[in-house]
Order: C-alpha cells, then structure tokens, then sequence
C-alpha cells in the first residue's frame, strides 16, 4: 500500500473510535493529539474518509 493510504486508513479508524468513544465521554482525540488544534486533526480525518469514500462511489455510480 502507498504510505498516503496507509495514514488516511489510520485516520479513518482514529475517526471512527473517535465518534463512538464520545458517546460515552472519553475524548481519544483530545488523549492522541492533545496539544495540537483539534480542528487542523478534525479537517485531516475528514480528508481521509473522503478519500477513502470517494471511489466507493464513482463506481456505484460508473456501475448504473
């Protein structure tokens, strides 16, 4: 796997952990990335499940 997947697939499985995590109210995000600003780590997990997302669909829809 190219590294660039590798890191958006880690971030994408620290997303996820993370949404479910919140509901019961511990912050992994906040224990992982702690001093960094949350909303540079959040712009990044939202970039990778894009990337990771993206040819799901283009081929749902080249498949119709």
């Amino acid at each position: 796997m190219k590294l660039i997947h590798v890191i958006s697939l880690l971030l994408v499985v620290i997303g996820g952990l993370h949404f479910a995590l919140i509901a019961i109210n511990i912050n992994l995000l906040g224990m992982l990335f702690g001093s960094l600003n949350m909303s540079i780590v959040n712009l990044l997990i939202g970039l990778a499940i894009i990337q990771h997302v993206l040819p799901s669909v283009k081929a749902e829809l080249g498949a119709k």
